[in-house]
C-alpha cells in the first residue's frame, strides 16, 4: 500500500489489515487508496458507529 502522506509511519495494525484487504480490493478491480485505523473511542469520528464484531 502506498501513501501520498510523505513521512507518515504506518501503524502495524493498519499494515496487517491492509495486507488482508488489499488483495481482495485489487481482485475486484479497485485500488486501496487509504486505510485509516484509530484507537477505539478516539477523537476521530465520521459520525457512523461500527459496533459489530469480526468473525
Amino acid at each position: 500500500m502506498s501513501t501520498s502522506h510523505g513521512t507518515q509511519r504506518t501503524d502495524p495494525a493498519t499494515a496487517r489489515l491492509a495486507g488482508w484487504i488489499e488483495p481482495v480490493v485489487g481482485a475486484a478491480g479497485y485500488d486501496l487508496e487509504e486505510l485509516v485505523v484509530t484507537p477505539q473511542g478516539g477523537a476521530a469520528s465520521s459520525g457512523s458507529s461500527s459496533t459489530g464484531t469480526m468473525a
